[in-house]
């Protein structure tokens, strides 16, 4: 054997939720609802140490062969790390406690609304239209009109609604929970017990009866498990042994529903679907497919059942698997269950969006800081008598000069140190007066003339300023 891949449910766990006139009240579970109960956790410890004995041959105690990953739901984490502390319980050389019969292996999980591979109920808009739509179907209309007394009866006594099979099965799992652990159950619920058992087994079939379902909830779990078949193949997994998944009930069933092996009965707890990768005599890979499903795995373990797929045999080739399961191998998952973008994507996008607005708001301040600083500059200037450079479609750019005869000084001394690449002319009027009596012989026009072999202007000048009167140069 090459590679062993298997998906279990969890153990034996309280009601996620009690209905509204339940006589038990939440506190009868010290584990508090819908968490691993005691019972569940010997289950698991018990399972991980059947199939430990019976891979014996092929398991070591190295935490390097296995990996396991998890619902992120409290009840299958905690049942997977029951699992493996007898699955993969440490011989001497990888003990760190002589005292203590446990190794730490890592378990993995990613967040519920993000887990297309074990959460049937994660994010996905178009598998939720397809249940609707299923339910609205003539065919899911007449299963509900067949049992349509039942219901009403159920939604009357029990408070809540009872209009579908998923709400009859969710009813069904608390009063079953609180029978077995001889809890109050309700004197009105027998005349419809044994109906109601069926509607909640059969409900695994109705919550995904359509080859989109099974593509989008069965789909990236298959796509996985071949993925790994062959990278174990391919070598890039050398060590990797056991692949193992942590989920639930609704897992198991739409996997097996999606491959035409579903029995149409609620998997129990620590149900186990269990994938074997073989190398065959003739060197061909083969798929060999098992069912565990004991009803009590604490007491008693049987060996699992043997699946086989329509048209192969027990070990059916790799390559018939793989072509078997095509169909139900999504392209793009997120495209296909209509999502935008990932909520990961989403929160990249706000942070790129909010990071675009702090820049984009820099940059106006800043930009304003300048223009502010420029303006401030520019009056002093004029308070100087230099006025900011401006631009006329008659004279060209020019500076307007009204000051007293230091500043003047001033100004021609600083444009002595100018570059010389520039002869600058100015026009300045002879007195404050005729600032207001000509305004346009009040000059100080500057024009700008590169130096270089084709300038007009070869002769060097002393000085870069020209006084000009009434066109006429002084």
């Amino acid at each position: 054997m090459n590679a062993y891949i298997q998906l279990f449910r969890h153990g034996d766990r309280a009601p996620i939720e009690l209905y509204s006139t339940d006589p038990n009240p939440a506190t009868a579970w010290p584990e508090g609802l819908a968490k691993l109960t005691t019972l569940g956790k010997k289950q698991h410890y018990a399972l991980g140490k059947y199939f430990r004995s019976m891979y014996a041959n092929f398991t070591t105690s190295s935490p390097l062969e296995v990996s396991m990953i998890s619902s992120e739901v409290d009840r299958c984490l905690k049942s997977a790390e029951t699992n493996l502390a007898s699955f993969y319980a440490p011989d001497p050389k990888w003990s760190f406690d002589p005292q203590l019969s446990w190794q730490p292996i890592s378990v993995h999980y990613v967040p519920k609304d993000e887990d297309k591979y074990l959460e049937t109920d994660s994010y996905c808009p178009r598998a939720t239209e397809e249940q609707k739509r299923i339910v609205q179907s003539p065919e899911g209309q007449r299963f509900l009109q067949e049992h349509e007394g039942m219901l009403k009866n159920l939604t009357f006594f029990s408070g809540d609604p009872i209009a579908n099979w998923t709400e009859a099965s969710y009813l069904h799992d608390v009063l079953k929970i609180e029978e077995k652990y001889n809890l109050t159950v309700p004197t009105w619920v027998e005349p419809y017990w044994d109906e109601l058992t069926n509607v909640s087994n059969l409900s695994f079939f109705w919550s995904f009866n359509s080859p989109l379902l099974h593509r989008l909830r069965a789909g990236p779990l298959l796509q996985r498990i071949i993925q790994k078949m062959n990278e174990k193949l391919e070598g890039s997994i050398p060590d990797m042994k056991f692949q193992l998944y942590s989920a639930h009930d609704t897992n198991v069933a739409v996997v097996l529903d999606a491959l035409n092996l579903f029995n149409m009965i609620a998997p129990p707890y620590c149900a186990s679907l269990i994938f074997e990768l073989h190398e065959m005599p003739n060197g061909d890979r083969a798929v060999r497919m098992l069912y565990q499903n004991s009803s009590k795995p604490e007491e008693k373990i049987d060996p699992p059942h043997v699946l086989v797929l329509e048209g192969c045999s027990e070990f059916c080739s790799l390559e018939y698997f793989i072509n078997y399961t095509s169909p139900l191998m999504p392209g793009d998952w997120n495209a296909e269950c209509q999502l935008e973008m990932s909520f990961v994507e989403k929160i990249k996008e706000k942070v790129i969006t909010i990071g675009w607005f702090f820049i984009l708001t820099a940059v106006i301040i800043v930009t304003m800081s300048i223009y502010a600083l420029w303006r401030i500059y520019s009056r002093r200037q004029e308070k100087n008598g230099i006025s900011a450079v401006k631009y006329s479609a008659e004279n060209g750019p020019y500076m307007k000069l009204s000051c007293p005869l230091e500043n003047w000084h001033r100004l021609h001394s600083g444009l002595n140190l100018a570059s010389k690449q520039m002869i600058i002319m100015l026009f300045l009027c002879r007195n404050r007066q005729d600032l207001d009596e000509r305004p346009n012989d009040l000059a100080f026009r500057k024009q700008y003339h590169q130096y270089g072999e084709n300038s007009k202007i070869h002769e060097p000048y002393e000085h870069d300023i020209f006084l000009f009167e009434n066109g006429a140069r002084i």
